[in-house]
């Protein structure tokens, strides 16, 4: 998203060098194989280097739900 388009919707952009995030994978039934900490999740179509917009992981749950809609 461009920087007009954040500032049209009532946002702002940062870069956030020096912010992290971790994933929790908690929710009872969305566990994540690849640990409780993992960076993605295979369940749910993540794929190592993928971006948010690439699609889910054939046979994945991701999958499973964007074919179910």
């Amino acid at each position: 998203m461009s920087v007009e388009d954040c500032t049209a919707l009532g946002g702002r952009k940062s870069a956030n060098k020096d912010v992290w995030m971790m994933h929790d994978w908690i929710v009872p039934g969305w566990e994540c194989s690849w640990g409780v900490f993992a960076g993605e999740c295979p369940e749910l179509g993540g794929r190592t280097g993928g971006t948010a917009w690439d699609e889910p992981a054939p046979g994945s749950v991701g999958a499973q739900l964007t074919a179910a809609n």
